[in-house]
C-alpha cells in the first residue's frame, strides 16, 4: 500500500481493530468465531490507500510500476523473510516428519508470496482445525496483497495507454473488474477454497476500497458523523464477529463487513480527524498491524502444537505479552528502517541480500520437502533416515483402495468395509489380524454415482462395516436403507487429541511412552450415544485406548503412535488395535 506522508489515525485504527478480530481468531477459543473477518477490512483498506497513492503519483510526475514494486518488496519481503527463517527453528526440534514437510512447503511458498496458491491446493479449507498447528498458513493473505500489487497495476498501465491517461477509464478499469470478481465470488461452481484463498475471487474487496479513493472528496471538516460511525462500526464488528446463528451465512458477513468498510472509509474520506484518546489507541496497535500479523500465528502455532493443548488465562497473557513485545521490536527496527529506506530510494541495498536469504530459504524448504521432513530418526513412527519416502503414511492408510473389487468364489468369511479414510482404516485392522488369511476383504469409497454399481457386493458379503469418520454425523441412509439389519456393523470414531508434536516435544522424559492427551467431550459422547443405539453391531475404539475418561493413550505397547496425525492409524496402530479388540463374535463361524 502507498504510505501518505501523514497519516490518518482513523484509517491505523481501522486497522487496529481488524487486528485484534484476527488475533483472538486465530486463538481458537471461541470467543471471536467470525474473527477472521479482519483480513476483509485490511483487504478494503488496501485497496483505498493503493489507489489514493496510483492517483497522486499520476497527477504528479506519472506512476513508475517498477519503482512501486520495488517499494512493496522492500516493504514486506524482508520482514516476511524473517518470520519464516523464525519459524523454521523451533519446527526443526519438536516437528515430526509429516508436519514438517509441510513447513518445508510453506516456506517455499511463504518466501515466494504464493501460500494462497499452495493452500488452494492443499489444505482447500481455512477453517480446517489443522491450520492452528501452522505457523506460516496465514501468509496466504500477504500472497494476495502481493499479487495484486504486481498484476492490477499493469492492467491500469495498459488502459492508461489505451486511453491516453485519461482517470475516468482507470476508475471504469477498477469497477469492471471489481463487478467480475464479486460475481465469480458468488458463483456456486468454484470450490470454497479457491474464493477463500485466490486473488480473482477477491479483487472486489480490494476495489470497494479503491472506488471510494476516485470519489471527489466534499469540502472536508470536522464532524461528528464520523465518531458515530466509527462506534456503529464496531458494534457491527463485533456482532459479526461473534453472533453463531443461522440468520446471517459466513458469506454474507464477509459482505456485509466490505460494505461497512467501504462506508467507514467513506466517511474518513470526506471529514477531518478530530483527535480522540481511544482512537488513537486503536492506531498504535494499527501501525503495527503488519508485524503483530506476521508474527503472531507462529506463537500461536507453536504454543499449541508443542507446549499446550487448552490455552488457559495464564498462557493467553504470556502469549499476548510475547507478541506485543516481538512485534514492537519488529515494527521499530525492522519495518521503520525498511520505511526510511525506501523514502530515500535506496531500494537495492536491501533487495539484493533479501534475494539471497530467499533462494536460501526456498532451498532449505524444497530440501526438507524432498526429506518428507525426515531429519532424525523416529523410531515412534518406525522412521529413520535411511528408508525416507514421502507419503509413507497416506500410502498405508490407502492400501484398501486397492481391495475395491468384487468378491471371488471363495470359501473365506467376506466382508465389505464402506466409508471414508476411517473406513480404510478399519480395513487394514481387518488385515493385521491373526485370522487375516481366513478373510476377504473387498472395500469401496461411499459415493452416490458409484454405490449402484457396488451394491451387488453388499448381497455377498457376511459382514459390512461401516465407519462413521472424524465428523459426528449421522449413518447415511443409503447404508441403513440397502444393508441387513444383521449384517450391518459400524465402527466408531477414534481421535488422539492435538498434533503429535505436543507429546512428541517431550521425547526426553521418563514417562514418555506412558503419554496420554485429552479426547473432547464431543466424540466421547458420540461414542457413547452410537454404542447404546447399535450394541454389539458397534466397534468400540477409543475405550480399548482410553487412560480416563477423558484422556487417551498415544502409544502402542511396542512403543509406536497408534497415529500419525491423531486421526488416521500407523501401521504399528492398526497392528495394536488388531491384538487388543476381542474379534470372537467375527471368526466364530
Amino acid at each position: 500500500m502507498f504510505e501518505a506522508k501523514t497519516r490518518d489515525n482513523r484509517i491505523d485504527a481501522l486497522k487496529g481493530l481488524a487486528i485484534i478480530a484476527i488475533v483472538v481468531y486465530h486463538l481458537g477459543m471461541n470467543i471471536l468465531p467470525f474473527g477472521y473477518l479482519g483480513v476483509e477490512i485490511f483487504l478494503v483498506i488496501s485497496g483505498y490507500l493503493f489507489m489514493k497513492g496510483f492517483l497522486k503519483s499520476e497527477q504528479s510526475n506519472g506512476f513508475h510500476y517498477f519503482n512501486f514494486i520495488l517499494k512493496k518488496l522492500v516493504r514486506l519481503w524482508p520482514l516476511v523473510l524473517i518470520v519464516v527463517l523464525f519459524s523454521l527453528i523451533p519446527g526443526f526440534f519438536v516437528m515430526i516428519p509429516d508436519d514438517f514437510e509441510n513447513l518445508g512447503q510453506s516456506v517455499v511458498a511463504g518466501s515466494t508470496f504464493t501460500t494462497n496458491i499452495l493452500s488452494s491446493i492443499t489444505t482447500k479449507n481455512y477453517w480446517n482445525t489443522a491450520n492452528l498447528f501452522k505457523p506460516l498458513m496465514h501468509t496466504w493473505y500477504i500472497g494476495i496483497l502481493m499479487q495484486a500489487y504486481v498484476l492490477f497495476p499493469i492492467i491500469l498501465f495498459i488502459v492508461n495507454k489505451t486511453t491516453r491517461y485519461q482517470s475516468k477509464y482507470t476508475k471504469w478499469a477498477v469497477i469492471v473488474f471489481g463487478v467480475l470478481s464479486f460475481i465469480l465470488y458468488c458463483l456456486p461452481c468454484f470450490s470454497e477454497g479457491n474464493k477463500f484463498y485466490l486473488l480473482p475471487f477477491r479483487f472486489f474487496e480490494l476495489a470497494a476500497g479503491m472506488v471510494i479513493a476516485f470519489l471527489p472528496p466534499k469540502e472536508r471538516r470536522k464532524s461528528n458523523i464520523y465518531t458515530i460511525g466509527v462506534f456503529l462500526y464496531t458494534l457491527l464488528l463485533i456482532l459479526l464477529c461473534t453472533y453463531k446463528g443461522n440468520l446471517l451465512n459466513a458469506q454474507f458477513k464477509l459482505l456485509l463487513t466490505v460494505f461497512l468498510t467501504a462506508l467507514v472509509l467513506f466517511i474518513i474520506h470526506n471529514t477531518v480527524y478530530t483527535k480522540r484518546k481511544l482512537i488513537d489507541a486503536f492506531a498504535a496497535i494499527g501501525k503495527r498491524s503488519l508485524s503483530i500479523y506476521l508474527w503472531h500465528q507462529v506463537f500461536i502455532a507453536y504454543m499449541y502444537y508443542a507446549l499446550v493443548e487448552k490455552l488457559t488465562i495464564p498462557a493467553a497473557c504470556i502469549l499476548f505479552l510475547t507478541i506485543g513485545i516481538i512485534s514492537a521490536f519488529s515494527y521499530r527496527f525492522i519495518e521503520i528502517p525498511l520505511s526510511t529506506i525506501t523514502s530515500k530510494g535506496k531500494t537495492f541495498t536491501v533487495l539484493l541480500p533479501t534475494f539471497a536469504m530467499c533462494i536460501a530459504l526456498i532451498a532449505t524448504g524444497f530440501i526438507i520437502y524432498l526429506k518428507a521432513g525426515v531429519i532424525r530418526n523416529v523410531p515412534e513412527l518406525g522412521i529413520t533416515t535411511d528408508n525416507i519416502q514421502r507419503g509413507m503414511h497416506a500410502a498405508y492408510c490407502d492400501i484398501p483402495y486397492s481391495w475395491d473389487r468384487d468378491f471371488t468364489d471363495s470359501q473365506k468369511t467376506k466382508i465389505l468395509v464402506v466409508g471414508n479414510s476411517f473406513a480404510r482404516d478399519w480395513a487394514n485392522i481387518l488385515n493385521e489380524s491373526t485370522f487375516s488369511d481366513d478373510i476377504e476383504i473387498s472395500y469401496f469409497f461411499l459415493d452416490e454415482s458409484n454405490f449402484k454399481e457396488r451394491i451387488h457386493r453388499i448381497e455377498d458379503a457376511d459382514y459390512v462395516f461401516y465407519a462413521l469418520g472424524p465428523d459426528t454425523g449421522s449413518i447415511p441412509q443409503t447404508i441403513l436403507n440397502s444393508v441387513p439389519e444383521k449384517k450391518l456393523y459400524i465402527v466408531g470414531n477414534k481421535n488422539f487429541g492435538s498434533p503429535n508434536g505436543i507429546v512428541y516435544a517431550q521425547r526426553y522424559k521418563d514417562d514418555y511412552f506412558d503419554s496420554a492427551v485429552h479426547i473432547s467431550e464431543d466424540i466421547i459422547s458420540h461414542n457413547a450415544k452410537y454404542k447404546e443405539l447399535y450394541n454389539n453391531h458397534y466397534i468400540d475404539l477409543i475405550t480399548p485406548v482410553q487412560n480416563t475418561s477423558d484422556m487417551i493413550f498415544v502409544f502402542t505397547d511396542t512403543n509406536h503412535f497408534i497415529s500419525q496425525d491423531t486421526l488416521h492409524l500407523t501401521k504399528y496402530g492398526a497392528q495394536y488395535y488388531a491384538r487388543i479388540l476381542d474379534f470372537s463374535w467375527l471368526i466364530m463361524d
